[in-house]
C-alpha cells in the first residue's frame, strides 16, 4: 500500500498546484471572469477523481482477497471517515 500512499500523494501535490496556478491567473488577469473559473475548476477536480480512480483500480486489480478487504478498509477508514466526522460537526 506504500506505493498507493506515493501515488495519491504526487496527485494531490500535482492538482494542489494546478489550482493554486489556476487561482493566481484569475486573479491577476481582468478579462477573465468566474465562468472560466468555475469551468478550469471542475475540470481540474475531474481529472483529480480519474486519476485517483484509475490508481485505485490498477492496484486493485492485483491484490488477492485479503488484500483487497484491507485495501477496503483503508478507504473507508482514512478516505470516508474524515468526511463523515465533518459533516456530523458542521451540520
Amino acid at each position: 500500500l506504500k506505493f498507493i500512499f506515493f501515488k495519491n500523494f504526487i496527485i494531490d501535490i500535482i492538482t494542489g498546484l494546478l489550482i493554486l496556478t489556476n487561482l493566481i491567473i484569475f486573479y491577476l488577469n481582468t478579462f477573465f471572469d468566474l465562468g472560466y473559473l468555475k469551468i478550469s475548476s471542475i475540470v481540474l477536480i475531474a481529472l483529480h477523481f480519474i486519476f485517483q480512480t484509475k490508481n485505485y483500480l490498477s492496484v486493485a486489480l492485483k491484490f488477492e482477497l485479503k488484500e483487497f478487504m484491507y485495501f477496503i478498509l483503508y478507504l473507508c477508514g482514512f478516505k470516508l471517515a474524515p468526511w463523515l466526522w465533518l459533516y456530523l460537526i458542521l451540520f
